[in-house]
């Protein structure tokens, strides 16, 4: 019995340890690629690049390279939604990282609460076509 309580003891001081490999033994979060390429929309309409499913407190990092073929830079709105408003046509902009009137640019959301989330892109150009290339990322 004593030797008993005496390892019980030891377990208990040492502990059973922890997993993972940040600091104190947690979970480190790292980036992860959602989508990478050419895009295109065209003029007056909608996009929705996606959809990925995010876990709680994660965030996401767009950047886009505005490849324009017509008369000047493209102008363009980008956000993050909920993918349930990009299945509900909701036309909004309502969501993380907005950035609008813009051609090249790149942004990052606050946290995320846990949810399925797309890169909605609306082209505001009144004939050409949007064209663009994107890379999205996720840190979590």
């Amino acid at each position: 019995m004593k030797k008993a309580m005496v390892v019980l003891s030891w377990v208990g001081l040492v502990g059973c340890g922890s997993s993972g490999s940040g600091p104190g033994g947690g979970y480190t979060p790292t980036v992860h690629s959602l989508d990478s390429g050419s895009g295109q929309v065209a003029a007056g309409e909608a996009l929705a690049i996606g959809p990925w499913s995010l876990p709680s407190g994660a965030t996401v990092t767009y950047t886009i390279t505005d490849t324009p073929t017509g008369i000047g830079n493209d102008t363009m709105d980008f956000v993050v939604v909920s993918d349930a408003m990009v299945q509900a046509g909701v036309t909004t902009l309502a969501g993380y990282g907005l950035r609008q009137n813009v051609s090249s640019t790149s942004a990052t959301t606050t946290p995320l609460p846990a949810d399925v989330y797309d890169l909605a892109v609306i082209c505001n150009n009144i004939i050409d076509d949007c064209l663009f290339n994107a890379t999205v990322t996720a840190f979590y």
